[in-house]
């Protein structure tokens, strides 16, 4: 009989265990901070290089993003478009990227796959400015809005919406942002 309840007790301690270390995720402090794999001030002239391009295509909403070493390109239908492999070498004359300039359409290529390497993979237009989506390789569950991270190229904080984000790190130009309601927590 006490061995029946002491196995009851370690089962309900097991599961107890299992559900409580299922909900507590790592949240590596590089989400909160600026941490790239090259130096910040080269990622911030590659932004800015990007930055260029992509305001000249007079598009809005998403412009690319790069999934599983893919490129996507918004179609201007506000949907992805899978351009191929950032290995192919001849991606940047793919038809899909009718909207960048021929003559800029490799460098484009070599931008975003840098900006992916340095942990930016995605890059939306809202309120007429570029903003990358940070570290989202880093998986969140259910926690997802209160760890979605973004990165801008600003000259000053007034060029940012903070009635949708807070900042939550700073490098020169570069701004760490989350959105305003975020919780901002941290594993130790």
């Amino acid at each position: 009989m006490e061995s029946k309840k002491k196995l009851k007790i370690a089962v309900l301690f097991g599961i107890a265990f299992c559900l409580f270390s299922c909900g507590n995720l790592d949240n590596p402090k590089e989400r909160n901070k600026i941490v790239f794999r090259n130096n910040a001030d080269t990622v911030a002239v590659r932004i800015e290089e990007m930055n260029k391009l992509i305001i000249k295509t007079g598009r809005e909403y998403y412009i690319y993003a790069i999934d599983s070493s893919k490129l996507f390109i918004n179609d201007n239908t506000q949907y992805a478009k899978e351009l191929g492999l950032l290995t192919d070498t001849t991606l940047y004359k793919n038809k899909w990227l009718s909207f960048i300039d021929s003559s800029e359409r490799k460098h484009f290529v070599f931008l975003a796959k840098y900006l992916n390497e340095n942990y930016l993979s995605r890059c939306d237009i809202q309120n007429k400015q570029p903003i990358y989506i940070y570290r989202a390789d880093i998986y969140m569950a259910d926690r997802q809005t209160d760890l979605d991270r973004f990165v801008v190229f600003a000259n000053s904080e007034q060029e940012i919406d903070l009635t949708h984000y807070k900042i939550l790190d700073k490098h020169k130009n570069l701004y760490l942002l989350a959105s305003k309601d975020a919780k901002i927590w941290s594993s130790n």
